[in-house]
């Protein structure tokens, strides 16, 4: 994160999957992977005793999802007021129940690894709430950081197909390119167009926000 010089100065809103270091960097805002999320709460779901809290928790994120995706479609900027301060009530409430569900253990037990993974869950949707729901407040901010994921892909697929790159420098140029021309296509562009303007000693560069 540091080598890229990017996340020190980066001011936008960052999508991601909630690890600690990425919330030391104050001048972004943060907005927390829902598909991330998701996960954790089918995990969790397998222990009966949590199953309650967290299916009606991925229910509400998904009816969230729903009305920002109709919002969108509507070419509004934000969600009915109204709609969102339910939504937040529900989300305050499950987080509610979630602690009731996760008591401390009795005596000086420690929680156990079921018993740890949900109440750390529970703890992670309360101290990142606005996070969590940003892309409910913000509808320029997605629902998760899959986009993020899938320009990542690559690299696994070329290191699964041909065992390794052969060297850092080939690595750090094949995903230069690959950075390029995703993001090219993220801002309407054409990859090939794109391409020639480079070899035209013309290179596209995106306007940063």
């Amino acid at each position: 994160m540091e080598r890229t010089g990017l996340f020190p100065d980066f001011t936008g809103v960052a999508v991601h999957d909630r690890l600690v270091q990425y919330f030391r960097y104050t001048k972004a805002t943060h907005a927390v992977c829902c598909a991330h999320v998701m996960r954790d709460l089918a995990s969790v779901a397998q222990d009966p005793t949590q199953r309650l809290w967290t299916s009606m928790m991925t229910a509400l994120l998904y009816e969230m999802k729903k009305a920002v995706d109709a919002a969108r479609a509507a070419e509004r900027n934000k969600i009915d007021k109204a709609l969102l301060a339910a939504f937040l009530v529900r989300y305050d409430t499950l987080i509610e129940a979630a602690f009731i569900l996760n008591p401390d253990p009795p005596g000086d037990r420690k929680r156990n690894k079921i018993e740890a993974e949900s109440y750390n869950l529970a703890v992670a949707l309360r101290d990142h709430k606005k996070a969590v729901y940003r892309f409910a407040t913000d509808l320029r901010v997605p629902f998760s950081n899959n986009s993020a994921e899938r320009d990542l892909r690559m690299v696994k697929i070329h290191a699964k197909i041909s065992g390794s790159f052969r060297s850092m420098t080939g690595a750090e140029r094949f995903v230069a390119v690959r950075s390029y021309l995703s993001t090219a296509r993220k801002h309407g562009l054409e990859p090939l167009a794109v391409l020639t303007q480079l070899f035209a000693n013309e290179p596209w560069i995106p306007q940063r926000v």
